[in-house]
């Protein structure tokens, strides 16, 4: 029977000793942009599957950009965004298309409203105080960040045979919050705190 294994985010080596005991990580412990970067890292090296429950979209944005090429090689799948903040919305979206499809029919558009009766997590409450205020708020984003752009799903490549373009872009057209956050013109900005857009990475990346 399997003991605990006890690795302090901030300790890599330790993090890469509990990686490679194991296919898959599951991790919910965020912030994820303050604890979360070691850990994707030993697990994109070591080839072992990653999960997490994070809504930052900014950090997701910067792990896609760093690792995706070495999550590539590795074979390591590095999924993100698998809590609340996109779940339930993808599995509708899903059984939505799945259900159209039988009838012949083609999913064009979803556009979601919800009605929660709950409280933040101490979690997230720190993550938003994070980003709003804390040393999160100050970092600059890294050359690789902004080269990636606002969409990573712009890495998930067509036909590379005909050197054909991503046919997974994000667009104003089907995004609803991104057609709410259009800015001075046409820019997009993203004023919120946490993930608006869920996104699921079929890995690696």
């Amino acid at each position: 029977m399997a003991g605990i294994i006890v690795a302090d985010a901030s300790d890599e080596a330790a993090l890469l000793a509990m990686a490679t005991q194991t296919k898959c990580v599951a991790t919910m412990a965020g912030p994820f942009a303050r604890y979360g970067g070691t850990l994707v890292k030993v697990c994109v090296e070591s080839g072992t599957d990653y999960v997490d429950i994070t809504g930052e979209t900014h950090w997701v944005r910067e792990m896609i950009a760093t690792y995706d090429d070495a999550a590539r090689a590795s074979g390591a799948r590095i999924v993100h965004h698998c809590g609340h903040d996109s779940i339930p919305w993808e599995i509708s979206t899903l059984m939505l298309a799945n259900k159209m499809s039988e009838k012949g029919e083609e999913l064009a558009r979803v556009d979601f409203y919800d009605k929660i009766k709950s409280a933040p997590s101490g979690g997230t409450m720190e993550t938003a105080l994070g980003i709003m205020y804390g040393k999160e708020s100050k970092l600059k984003k890294p050359a690789a960040v902004k080269a990636l752009g606002f969409d990573p799903l712009l890495k998930l490549q067509g036909d590379d045979s005909k050197g054909e373009p991503s046919q997974f872009a994000t667009s104003a057209r089907n995004v609803k919050s991104l057609e709410m956050a259009k800015g001075k013109g046409g820019q997009v900005s993203n004023p919120t705190v946490l993930c608006q857009v869920g996104t699921v990475q079929s890995s690696p990346y």
